[in-house]
């Protein structure tokens, strides 16, 4: 067995890095906390069982992980190593972000905990986490990512292999309630005080040891619309296609995507009118008309990295152009809606109250203020 010694410091350091103690898990040890999110890494890594222990000798905490191959453990080693030193510098951006009065006491640090680091498959990049993930444990429960996961299930992604594609850069490590959307736009918090941890992140995860092929980035929501326009000057509309340039690395790839929730709200939205029921699974057959193309486009350049990806959008769009009938089942499936007798003459009738470009933006604008987001828990 080869075998790795990772410091992760000081043990106010690793209590800060891993939020203990956890809500709901107050009677969990510091060693237990850190174990049970870094086996959880490791076993989404997918190759293969790896040993963990967590040791704190004269207030050091220190992380031993073996596996049976050598070259394993030093990639692991190394990714895993860069992780836990950009949540240093990640909570240091938010000990200053909280000296500008703009934070609210019912906002948490919280790291991406327990993803696959180093065979991850594709990035995900969001706004912020939902505070709902500490109780959990698990930053991948939650609804956002089960819709999704159901969505790239579609596109040949095996079950096993899901966690590998939801690599998730949050570009503020800010748990928050999930209808806080507003308060943290209004704060300043995306205009650039975290962009010192989130870009290195995001150049971590992106980065595929051995290779010069980058993972892919799905742009997921407005606020991650907005930020890479800031930073790279691409502006990006729904199913838009571009690569940007990390630092200096190579150039990802990136498709701009709805946030996996605003599904649930835009097939909810309208209410206390005649035509509500239409509005809502005609909305949210239009949302899901574009989501069912960014997954497959996600699920595809995740297998095959040195696709191109305008050539890929094509492909993915014809493969899912002309399937209403089984798009609208799954709009009901996973929005809740019954399903009605007769749904081809359903389809017909939807198409008089088809959502205009206007009325979508309008929908995913009050969406990422805050209005219905509870559905991203």
């Amino acid at each position: 067995m080869a075998k790795t010694t990772i410091t992760i410091g000081s043990r106010a350091q690793a209590e800060t890095l891993f939020t203990y103690p956890n809500d709901g898990h107050e009677a969990q040890s510091l060693e237990e906390t850190i174990k049970h999110y870094v086996s959880d890494s490791l076993d989404r890594e997918a190759v293969g069982s790896f040993a963990v222990a967590v040791h704190i000798k004269n207030e050091t905490v220190t992380l031993e992980i073996e596996h049976i191959s050598a070259d394993i453990i030093s990639a692991i080693s190394k990714r895993y190593r860069k992780f836990f030193q950009l949540g240093a510098s990640g909570h240091e951006a938010v000990q200053e972000f909280q000296k500008t009065g703009k934070w609210s006491e019912s906002w948490k640090f919280l790291l991406p905990l327990g993803l696959p680091l180093e065979y991850a498959k594709a990035v995900e990049i969001m706004d912020f986490p939902p505070l709902s993930l500490i109780k959990k444990q698990d930053y991948l429960n939650s609804k956002t990512t089960n819709r999704w996961w159901e969505l790239l299930t579609l596109n040949g992604v095996p079950k096993e292999e899901l966690a590998r594609y939801s690599c998730i850069v949050d570009i503020v490590p800010v748990a928050a309630p999930a209808s806080d959307g507003k308060n943290l736009d209004q704060s300043g918090i995306y205009e650039g005080p975290f962009d010192s941890y989130s870009i290195p992140l995001l150049e971590l995860f992106s980065d595929q040891s051995g290779s010069s092929d980058r993972r892919p980035l799905i742009a997921l929501g407005l606020p991650i619309r907005k930020w890479i326009e800031r930073l790279w000057g691409t502006s990006l509309n729904i199913l838009d296609v571009a690569t940007i340039k990390i630092f200096g690395t190579e150039n990802s790839s990136v498709i701009a995507s709805n946030h996996p929730s605003f599904f649930f709200y835009a097939a909810s939205a309208y209410k206390g009118t005649p035509d509500a029921d239409r509005k809502n699974l005609a909305a949210g057959l239009a949302v899901m008309k574009q989501d069912i193309v960014a997954a497959a486009w996600h699920a595809e350049i995740g297998r095959n990295p040195q696709s191109d990806p305008t050539a890929t959008l094509a492909q993915v769009r014809n493969k899912w152009a002309n399937r209403e009938s089984e798009l609208l089942e799954l709009v009901r499936k996973q929005a809740g809606i019954p399903k009605p007798l007769a749904i081809e003459l359903e389809i017909a009738e939807l198409r008089d109250f088809e959502p205009t470009p206007e009325e979508l933006q309008r929908l995913e604008m009050e969406f990422h203020e805050g209005i219905g987001v509870s559905n991203a828990e």
